[in-house]
């Protein structure tokens, strides 16, 4: 794990899980009852699921049938989707015991989702350091009509894109070793991915379209349909994790696709817990969580339900007394 991830709690105990909340007893329960080791069976499992959807992707386009092609899009589509959580694993080394291994493959997927790795890591542990609160390297957005959220729906992931090339800088200056020679990796291997891209567009344009253009403009807004979720309308920082962050168990497929990612108030609330313990951990804090919600789908209908009724969260505390530049309307 990288040193400047904060291990949580962090801020005042929210409210909302009353006196009996112990956060240092938390603590100790965490340790005793979940393993701090990545599993890398579960690990494996979840790579070759990956491999094997994107084979059979690409294998669908060859096929060149309508709707061979069509569901060759669809799989790829919630792949690629997949792939952004899956380097936020990898920058977390929460899959494999190696840390080697996790920065290898988070490069791969940065690569290929056009997320580059090293400034992926930069900007997300600044998240981590200031969760839902003023400095907050994610962008704070309230939604104030129904278009706004298909803006957001639309536009999330590739604003993520967006942020970890923004950071880029910030991983080549780094005082750490680890992270400028990532940073120099990640460029490196997406200049060669678009050397790659411009020769499939002259010799194997199909393929790119169908491959890899196609399935991530659709992969975006599921990839945000999920992660939307996870601290919006939350309370805002400093707080404890368990207050700003929201948990959504989600369901096999979701699960897969987040590579858990779904449990994330405890992700923030203890980043060190590998992916493939995050539910155990879960079943540990669920009573602590003041955000839960039973699905994706339930979240978003009451999103849209606070639209129409014109009921929204609070403007950020720090931007009430001026023009909110978050804000969407």
């Amino acid at each position: 794990m990288d040193s400047s991830v904060p291990l949580g709690p962090s801020g005042p105990i929210p409210a909302s899980v009353g006196l009996d909340f112990d956060p240092v007893a938390l603590r100790r329960l965490l340790r005793q009852k979940v393993s701090s080791t990545p599993d890398t069976l579960d690990g494996l499992r979840r790579v070759a699921i990956t491999v094997v959807g994107f084979t059979a992707g690409f294998a669908l386009i060859a096929v060149r049938g309508p709707i061979a092609t069509v569901a060759a899009v669809v799989i790829l589509s919630f792949m690629y989707a997949g792939l952004i959580y899956a380097e936020h694993e990898f920058l977390h080394h929460s899959v494999f015991q190696h840390p080697w291994i996790n920065d290898a493959l988070g490069l791969a997927a940065g690569t290929v989702v056009m997320a580059p790795y090293g400034g992926h890591r930069a900007y997300h542990f600044q998240h981590h350091a200031r969760t839902h609160m003023e400095g907050d390297a994610e962008p704070i957005v309230v939604l104030r009509s129904v278009w706004a959220w298909i803006g957001a729906m639309v536009a999330g992931v590739h604003g993520l894109r967006y942020d970890a090339f923004k950071w880029t800088p910030n991983g080549l200056t780094s005082r750490n070793r680890r992270s400028r020679a990532l940073t120099y990796l990640s460029l490196a291997t997406l200049a060669l991915s678009l050397a790659f891209g411009a020769f499939l567009a002259v010799e194997h344009t199909r393929l790119l379209v169908l491959g890899w253009l196609l399935p991530t403009i659709i992969g975006a807004p599921i990839g945000t349909f999920l992660t939307f979720s996870d601290h919006y309308g939350c309370d805002y920082g400093p707080a404890d994790p368990f207050a700003t962050t929201r948990t959504i168990p989600g369901t096999r497929v979701t699960r897969f696709l987040t590579w858990n990612s779904n449990y994330h108030a405890e992700h923030h609330w203890a980043p060190s817990v590998p992916t493939a313990h995050l539910g155990d951990f879960h079943e540990l804090a669920k009573e602590y969580l003041k955000y839960p919600e039973s699905s994706y789908l339930a979240f978003h209908r009451g999103v849209l339900a606070g639209i129409r009724r014109k009921e929204w969260p609070e403007t950020p505390p720090w931007r009430a007394a001026a023009p909110d530049p978050a804000t969407v309307d």
